[in-house]
């Protein structure tokens, strides 16, 4: 302890000291007890922190329980529809909620922790409790409102049951009541026992009611008691007087027969039968009559039906009062004929006295029909009375003139149709005159003519429907406008946009008018459908040809918009803008008034269209010509459409603008390496779609035509062809002097493939050449392992860093080379000796033919010079022994100047085996995919291309082109 207890002075440097109280507190740190009672500090605040949490954990249901409570705001609402056992749950609920909140304490101690419950305990417990109250304020208020309408309904049973019945009607009455209260007992008394039941909750959970509450739910116990009684001796003293009241209904029926009796023999007066009495007063008296009787009938009639409900409810046996029901239907019969004959008389005369130009003949006929139907029912009813007979009569002469007056008030009927008809009847009608009546016409006798008159009607109704439909047509292009269109982005030019409605309006007006054509009733109206006849042939046609001259416009436009097909097609050029200026002025005449019907049946229109589609065809002729003219300069110009041959053509100045097509025109010169500057001529090599280049043997200069410069005649396809050639000299010159794994890495894929087939017939033809047999054999054997050490070493190669391209060529070479060493293995275990052996004529076989300074390739008989097409970083397919036979089939014929039809399923790989001998032998390769769209056209433009260009044309689904251009293909040919 001495650094602590010594003077300062004897301590020298301060901050030793200061150094040495760290180190001390340091010490007290790293002592192992006080390490341990730190530690255990920590796990008890830890176990105390856990329990603490746990205990304030089991708050989380009072609080889901006070959110739950704050739902309950109205308990007619939440209780709507609730049980009484529902009641009985919320209440025990909610005590059982305040007791346990009470149970919850003021506080709670935990270790050395005490937490305050008390905020949480004035919280809570107000929840419950404010739902308690509203449950106990509402279960009394619901309660005494089920008591008192159910006491209403008591207490208004007891008194209709109070008072005993003194007659039959009073009997009767009571009992229907007595069955009626009887049926709803069971209901009343489940709402009692409901009731009752509020009363055990509101006792149960001691909720405070009134005295004038209890003393009601008391009354409502002793008037159902009484309810109860009344109903017991109600049904006790009903049995007892049933057939008291029976034999005094039975009393009543004699006299109600009698009075039947009286009634019916009123109903065979002999007016109700005597036609004399139909019109006039005498009418009026047989109809007070009846009116006199009916009150007697109905009587009867209530009285019966009264006497049989009572029989029911005494449980007598009905009387059928058969009687009854026989007057009845013989006085409804006899009403029904008189007041239908007075109704009728007064119809008649009505409708007689209205002016015909009024008359609604619809309801007149509806009304005639009815009274017809009654007095055809009264003929059958009443067979012997004369009175519906004459009254049928009547209203039948009525029913047969009504056609007539249809016809005549027909609105269709015109001032020619009338002159027919008065002609017809002999006098002149105005329907005009308000005196002019119904009555007047009929007694004219126009029934008479019925038949004329009606045919005459319904021509004329035929003709309206004619006139109609053509009116319709009319109404369709009144309106009917062309869509115009502005054409790109040119405010000053249009064209015709979507006709498809026009097209449809068109076609069904032509149907329409071909049908009103067609009718036997057109004659009023010939002459104006013939017009429009023409009109719209002449609108058909119209626009036909303006579509047409607009399609070929559109095409021209472009094409003669650039300046360099202007210069080389002067006359055209100036033909066509004739046309345009024509073009332009009527697309803004119609822009200004578009609507079709003018725009297309305007003078002259149609031959301006006719003379300029004419000459619009004339200059797609020689446009035509000119484009052959092109491609007859470079034949594979024809393997493009004529939009892509013009787009070059009209960029002539720009040489980089063919770079986008040069993937037709060559089989994998996709690209050309221009100098720098956008409109360089100078072109320094040609691009793969792999990326290779390939510097030509010297610059090319693109001038004059692009046709020039991208011939076989000192053009890009001739330095394609000649640089080929020198590359593949130059490859076949340093694979002798260059290891084989440096001389693949740093050549061109197509000089590999074809330098190493050239080597390997080369070597392969040194081993056959030994004269001795047993030698050959032997030399076979080494130069079997020499391929496949070859094989090892390109294995070795690939696994080598290598660009892509260079990868590309090991792999075609790889699978050339298996190719080839699997040849030799056969030679060599087939023991072949001899060059002329099949086995190895049939082989595809490269040589370098020293005097033509060319490679030549063998296969058997036939003999193909190497086309030098640039195939870039081609992949080579995998060979098979029937790959080898197709070849050599392809080859033979060839040969013979004869093409090759490979046949098989699909997919087995005849396009792709084709394409992969082109590959080998370098030569363009065509594939056309045929279908029934092909024409001839199409077929003599491909043929013309192939055939001037020197390619190759595969043909897949030759089979799919349609019988008729099949033929003339075989004439092509």
């Amino acid at each position: 302890f001495t650094p602590f207890t010594a003077p300062l002075a004897e301590l020298g440097d301060a901050l030793q000291l200061e150094e040495q109280q760290q180190d001390l507190c340091g010490l007290v740190a790293q002592d192992p007890k006080y390490k341990e009672l730190v530690h255990l500090i920590i796990v008890r605040y830890d176990f105390l922190f856990d329990r603490v949490e746990t205990y304030a954990d089991g708050f989380q249901d009072f609080v889901k329980i006070y959110n739950e409570n704050q739902s309950l705001q109205d308990p007619s609402v939440t209780f709507a529809d609730a049980e009484l056992d529902h009641f009985r749950d919320a209440l025990g609920k909610y005590k059982q909620q305040m007791e346990d909140i009470k149970e919850m304490g003021r506080s709670k101690d935990i270790g050395f922790f005490r937490l305050d419950c008390k905020r949480m305990q004035e919280t809570l417990l107000p929840s419950p409790q404010r739902c308690h109250a509203l449950l106990a304020d509402y279960i009394p208020k619901l309660a005494m409102q089920k008591q008192a309408a159910l006491s209403a309904e008591v207490t208004a049973h007891n008194e209709s049951l109070s008072q005993y019945p003194s007659n039959v009607d009073e009997y009767v009455e009571f009992n229907v009541n007595l069955a009626k209260i009887d049926a709803e007992l069971p209901g009343l008394e489940k709402r009692y026992v409901e009731v009752q039941e509020m009363v055990d909750i509101i006792s149960q959970y001691g909720i405070r009611v009134e005295n004038e509450t209890r003393k009601a739910f008391s009354d409502l116990a002793a008037a159902k008691s009484q309810l109860n009684v009344q109903v017991t001796n109600g049904k006790e003293r009903a049995e007892s007087d049933a057939s008291h009241f029976s034999r005094a209904l039975e009393s009543d029926i004699p006299e109600l027969n009698t009075r039947v009796k009286e009634q019916q023999t009123r109903l065979e007066n002999p007016d109700f039968a005597n036609k004399d009495k139909m019109s006039g007063e005498a009418r009026q008296e047989v109809l007070t009559v009846l009116n006199e009787i009916e009150s007697d009938v109905k009587k009867s009639a209530d009285d019966a039906a009264r006497f049989n409900r009572y029989q029911d409810v005494l449980k007598v046996e009905p009387t059928p009062f058969e009687e009854v029901d026989v007057l009845k239907a013989d006085f409804q019969g006899l009403a029904k004929l008189w007041r239908g004959i007075d109704s009728w008389e007064e119809k008649s005369q009505m409708w007689n006295a209205t002016p015909f130009g009024t008359v609604e003949v619809e309801e007149i006929t509806k009304e005639v029909m009815q009274f017809n139907k009654t007095a055809v029912q009264s003929q059958k009813a009443m067979p012997d009375n004369d009175v519906p007979k004459e009254w049928g009569g009547d209203v039948a002469q009525f029913k047969n003139t009504l056609p007539v007056v249809v016809a005549l008030r027909n609105k269709a009927l015109k001032p020619r149709h009338w002159e027919q008809i008065t002609a017809m009847i002999g006098r002149e009608l105005d329907l005009e005159d308000e005196n002019f009546t119904l009555g007047e016409l009929l007694g004219m006798k126009v029934d008479q003519h019925m038949e004329e008159i009606q045919e005459i009607s319904g021509k004329a109704t035929a003709e309206v429907a004619l006139e109609e439909m053509l009116a319709k047509v009319d109404n369709t292009w009144q309106d009917l406008e062309l869509i115009i269109n502005p054409y790109k982005d040119n405010k000053d030019v249009f064209i015709v946009g979507s006709v498809e409605d026009i097209t449809v309006a068109l076609e069904d007006s032509l149907v329409t008018i071909s049908t009103i054509a067609g009718s036997r009733f057109v004659g009023p109206i010939r002459d104006e459908v013939e017009k429009w006849q023409k009109e719209l042939m002449l609108f058909q046609e119209t626009l036909d040809e303006w579509l047409n001259v607009q399609r070929n416009w559109m095409y021209l436009e472009s094409i003669f918009g650039a300046g360099d097909i202007k210069k080389q097609l002067p006359t055209e050029s100036a033909k066509f803008m004739e046309i345009d200026g024509q073009w332009r002025t009527i697309m803004r005449e119609t822009q200004s008034y578009p609507v079709a019907k003018v725009a297309c049946t305007k003078p002259g229109r149609l031959d301006i269209f006719k003379a300029a589609s004419e000459t619009l065809d004339q200059i797609q002729k020689q446009l035509e010509d000119y484009l052959l003219s092109k491609c007859v300069a470079f034949p594979r110009f024809f393997f493009l459409s004529n939009d892509e041959l013009l787009e070059i053509l009209s960029q002539a100045r720009r040489p980089q603008a063919v770079q986008p097509h040069l993937r037709k025109c060559f089989d994998n010169l996709v690209k050309l390496r221009f100098g720098d500057g956008a409109n360089s001529q100078d072109i320094h090599g040609m691009i793969s779609a792999e990326g290779e280049e390939i510097k030509f043997v010297k610059m090319l200069k693109a001038r004059n035509n692009v046709e020039k410069w991208l011939s076989a005649d000192g053009g890009v396809e001739d330095f394609m062809v000649r640089t080929i050639r020198d590359v593949t000299r130059k490859g076949w010159k340093d694979y002798e002097v260059t290891p084989r794994k440096e001389w693949v890495r740093n050549s061109y894929c197509q000089v590999t493939i074809t330098v190493g087939s050239i080597y390997w017939t080369l070597e392969s033809e040194q081993v056959l050449s030994i004269k001795e047999a047993g030698k050959v054999v032997q030399a076979m054997g080494k130069w079997l392992k020499k391929n496949k050490d070859q094989l090892q070493g390109l294995t070795e190669l690939i696994r080598d860093k290598l660009t892509s391209l260079q990868r590309k060529g090991v792999v075609a070479l790889v699978t050339q080379d298996v190719h080839n060493r699997d040849i030799i293995e056969k030679l060599y275990n087939e023991k072949v000796t001899s060059i002329q052996n099949f086995m190895w004529q049939q082989q595809l076989r490269y040589y370098w033919d020293e005097q033509l300074d060319d490679c030549v390739i063998r296969q058997v008989d036939a003999c193909i010079m190497y086309g030098h097409e640039y195939m870039g970083a081609l992949s080579r397919l995998v060979i098979t022994p029937l790959t080898d036979r197709c070849w050599m089939t392809i080859t033979g014929a060839l040969h013979i100047k004869l093409g090759a039809a490979p046949a098989g399923p699909a997919g087995t790989g005849k396009t792709e085996s084709t394409k992969d001998l082109a590959k080998g032998l370098a030569r363009q390769c065509v594939v056309f995919n045929c279908s029934d769209q092909i024409d001839y056209k199409m077929m003599g433009k491909l043929y013309s291309g192939v055939v001037s260009a020197g390619a190759w044309v595969c043909l897949d689904e030759f089979n799919r082109i349609s019988i008729e251009v099949l033929s003339v293909v075989a004439q092509q040919v």
